[in-house]
């Protein structure tokens, strides 16, 4: 594997729109009745480019969608614009605290794999995302989108695994500052 000299962001300051974000949220017990009047978004969460969401959380995020969760409910009776209640790429979803410590715990045993066991089989439908030009500079020559391929994402997998082990050790430690809630939103902007 090649020295990591690329790293993939996740920022506390988004530099455009196309970013998920992720915080957690404080229900507030108040007069008003709509849905989103009842959230309140708390500070330290972290923001993640949506491609980067597309290639390497995608999996973890559509696996551990919880469609019974009555906020994710109660989204899909607001927004009513998809058939089904699923991940939502252009809007609003949520996730127990809980459920965050479960898919940050299989990130990690994930980037364990990709690096002791890259081949293993159960590996395939997480890796069937990974876009290597969101692995490399855009200076890199293997930057442009013709040049993906499992060799190159092979060479540059350490991106990924140090990805994993910064989102997993974020959204913990955004889960430990605010102990007082137990909702995360992940939110399309």
């Amino acid at each position: 594997m090649n020295e990591m000299t690329f790293s993939i962001e996740i920022t506390d300051n988004p530099s455009d729109t196309c970013y998920f974000s992720f915080y957690p949220i404080m229900i507030e017990n108040n007069k008003y009745t709509a849905f989103t009047d009842k959230l309140k978004s708390m500070d330290g969460g972290f923001y993640i480019y949506d491609e980067d969401i597309h290639c390497f959380l995608r999996y973890f995020l559509e696996k551990y969608f919880d469609p019974g969760l009555k906020y994710n409910g109660e989204r899909q009776e607001v927004a009513a614009y998809h058939e089904e209640n699923v991940f939502d790429w252009y809007g609003e979803n949520y996730y127990t605290y809980e459920t965050m410590k479960r898919i940050c715990s299989e990130v990690l045993k994930t980037a364990s794999m990709l690096k002791t066991d890259y081949e293993n089989p159960q590996l395939m439908d997480i890796k069937k995302n990974f876009w290597v030009y969101r692995m490399v500079a855009e200076d890199d020559p293997e930057y442009e989108a013709e040049k993906d391929s499992e060799e190159a994402t092979r060479r540059h997998i350490d991106v990924v695994i140090d990805f994993y082990n910064r989102f997993a050790e974020q959204a913990m430690n955004m889960m430990e500052k605010h102990s007082n809630t137990n909702l995360i939103r992940i939110f399309g902007v």
